[in-house]
């Protein structure tokens, strides 16, 4: 590694980069790191992180033979972000679960039928997603479980893209 590509890392410390990504590709160093140390540390690549919650759910599937009748579920959520790491982290984990906090919460305990007109997993994962990209700029995977053993799964670019 040269002197030049120490000079690109995103290295440094002390506060939490935003939710959004930035556009510039490098940050400052931290001086006080030895060369070695530097070159340990430079991320030249995309990182990914995730962080998963849970929430309770009614819903009904018109029309099915088994799910048709009203029932619930306990949902996992769990979503996947993608970026540069800046500041020594890509966002504060805390951050990102205040942002799928926010989207679950106007769900919780509630009725999917309320909000979709056929309530799959599949359209519960499609309209969380649509929601989540307007609080993300990153791109992102999210997975809802309904209960144990079955998910949907959909990516989504961020919202700057």
């Amino acid at each position: 590694m040269t002197a030049g590509d120490l000079a690109n890392c995103c290295i440094v410390g002390g506060h939490r980069p935003p939710l959004q990504r930035e556009s510039q590709t490098s940050c400052t160093l931290v001086q006080s790191l030895s060369q070695r140390d530097r070159a340990a540390l430079c991320y030249s690549h995309t990182m990914k992180l995730g962080v998963s919650e849970y929430f309770d759910c009614a819903h009904f599937l018109p029309g099915h033979p088994k799910c048709g009748r009203l029932h619930g579920h306990t949902y996992k959520v769990e979503i996947t972000i993608e970026g540069q790491v800046k500041s020594g982290m890509v966002v504060d984990f805390a951050d990102l679960k205040e942002a799928l906090r926010g989207v679950l919460a106007h769900y919780d305990h509630r009725s999917w039928n309320d909000f979709l007109e056929y309530p799959s997993v599949e359209n519960v994962c499609e309209l969380l997603s649509a929601k989540l990209k307007d609080r993300l700029l990153f791109p992102f995977t999210l997975r809802v479980w309904e209960g144990h053993g079955k998910w949907a799964e959909t990516e989504r670019a961020g919202s700057n893209e």
